[in-house]
């Protein structure tokens, strides 16, 4: 199946507000630039990386939507590699940073 343009673009929104308080406003302003500016291939990527920075914790639910949206954008690879780096966690509510 081909996702079209604003359905990737609103599946990588839900990602963002699952980890939103995981981020600081400079990731957050950013993965807002990518997406008003199109470049829905990188913004998995920046996302996955800036969670794996830390390593936050991220739920199951979290990293499965994430490496399944990554798979149907065919980039499942790297976005996989990367939230392997982070830790489960039962919830994503830690706070601000």
């Amino acid at each position: 199946m081909t996702l079209s343009f604003p359905e990737i673009e609103t599946r990588l929104w839900d990602l963002e507000r699952q980890v939103d308080t995981l981020l600081n406003d400079r990731e957050r302003s950013l993965f807002s630039e990518l997406l008003n500016a199109g470049e829905n291939g990188v913004a998995p990527e920046m996302l996955a990386d800036w969670l794996a920075e830390e390593p936050w914790p991220i739920t199951s639910a979290f990293r499965e939507s994430a490496v399944a949206l990554a798979e149907e954008m065919h980039m499942s690879d790297r976005v996989s590699r990367v939230l392997r780096l982070c830790p489960p966690s039962q919830s994503n509510h830690r706070g601000i940073r």
